[in-house]
């Protein structure tokens, strides 16, 4: 068994805000990257009192490719990592595992995979919606647009098409060589619309908008919080080889990610206040929805390494604060602020308790139901319960929901970041 690092290959906020409207944020998954806004109010920092002992992303391309540059790209990764702070000078702690697996339309591993949704023929009859709904979006205000652009241009006439590829040109002309002239061409409220298509686009073919996608994203879910039960470091789970590591760190594809937020029951509703009724969507496809409490918003998801993270926290109630810390001169693994407290340096009683919150894009998202830890997170166990009851439930159960039945190898677990397998797996170290 290997401890150390696992990396794996395969508007609210806007009108809330002074900050200059940018296209580049309302751009969808041609959006390069930008820590998405808090919709919650909740601050991005650690907590105090709070240390992140364990952590697992779920991102969008990396590149997911198995070629050999690839691979070496994410050994630099590892080592450039395990080349920090208690890493460095720790030799049981300077160790990582780079998994590479199958990507295919045709994937045979089931839900044992970072693409589970490929051999889902469930999932597939649903997810022609996304894009069914979003071209209906598309034709109520790309000839407008179209028109207006038409007034200004002598010998050619621009199409619903044209208008769809120029607005495209911003995010990914931006991403090829800095080129921005694309996107000072749309006012803002095109760029929300064109936003607004890509929301439709992924939240009914691949989020919660798909009945299916939720079953897709729930091995994951599940795998990481059998991780976060376990701890970093510690024994294997149950029937596994693998030691859970303190950062797992796992790269698909941009329709790989919204079942993660379905599995987890995120990003459904209009609201989540306990004094107000929950609103389920589903979002209307003949006009941009504009209730500022929408949260499920593409941007803010699959964008250019748009990603998913789950992180454990171990706090101190009771403990010193951040101020305090820092003064002290705790350092945690990796060369992050916090650690465990030595009692040498601080008397108080200290009561250490482990929470779980989630992030897209950085920003932290509540749990439902389950926020009353320090940055409104939720505590390990009530998470623990909440996905292998109530979502696991919700979800059910992948060889049942895909159809799959009586087909031979089909599993619904993903048992790759726990147990090792032939062929696929490289060990990194610094020596």
């Amino acid at each position: 068994m290997h401890s150390g690092i696992v990396l794996v290959l395969a508007q609210a906020a806007v009108l809330a805000s002074n900050v200059p409207f940018n296209p580049l944020h309302h751009s969808g998954p041609a959006s390069p990257y930008f820590d998405a806004p808090s919709q919650s109010g909740i601050a991005s920092e650690v907590p105090e009192g709070c240390v992140v002992d364990q952590a697992a992303y779920i991102a969008r391309h990396g590149a997911a490719a198995s070629q050999q540059r690839v691979v070496d790209t994410a050994t630099y990764f590892l080592r450039g990592y395990l080349s920090q702070g208690n890493y460095l000078t720790t030799p049981s702690l300077n160790r990582g595992t780079v998994i590479t697996l199958i990507d295919s339309a045709t994937n045979t591993t089931f839900a044992d995979s970072l693409t589970p949704s490929s051999s889902c023929p469930a999932y597939g009859n649903f997810s022609g919606a996304g894009s069914k709904n979003s071209d209906a979006f598309r034709a109520t205000f790309r000839p407008a647009i179209a028109n207006r652009l038409n007034q200004f241009l002598d010998g050619l006439e621009l199409n619903s098409t044209d208008i769809g590829v120029m607005q495209d040109l911003c995010g990914f002309g931006y991403e090829v060589g800095g080129e921005r002239r694309f996107c000072q061409i749309f006012e803002e409220s095109e760029w929300l619309d064109y936003e607004y298509a890509h929301d439709l686009n992924y939240y009914y073919g691949s989020g919660p908008g798909n009945p299916i996608s939720a079953a897709t994203g729930y091995p994951w879910v599940k795998a990481i919080t059998d991780l976060f039960a376990a701890g970093p470091g510690t024994a294997a789970v149950e029937n596994g080889t693998l030691t859970p590591p303190p950062l797992i760190v796992t790269f698909t594809h941009d329709n790989n990610i919204p079942p993660i937020i379905s599995a987890l029951g995120l990003w459904n509703s209009t609201t989540t206040c306990a004094d107000e009724e929950e609103t389920i969507y589903p979002l209307p496809v003949t006009q941009r929805f504009t209730d500022p409490r929408r949260t499920f918003r593409s941007s803010f998801l699959v964008s250019f390494l748009g990603n998913v993270a789950l992180e454990r926290m171990t706090c101190s109630i009771g403990g010193p604060t951040l101020a305090e810390q820092q003064e002290l001169g705790i350092v945690h693994q990796g060369n992050v602020l916090g650690g465990t407290v030595n009692d040498t340096l601080c008397e108080r009683e200290v009561a250490m308790q482990t929470f779980v919150r989630v992030r897209a894009n950085d920003a932290p998202i509540p749990i439902p139901n389950c926020k009353c830890g320090p940055g409104e997170s939720c505590p390990l166990d009530a998470f623990i319960e909440y996905v292998n009851g109530e979502r696991r439930e919700a979800s059910g159960d992948f060889v049942e929901m895909c159809g799959l039945q009586g087909v031979e190898g089909a599993v619904s677990e993903m048992k790759f970041l726990t147990t090792k397998r032939d062929g696929d797996v490289q060990f990194v170290g610094l020596n």
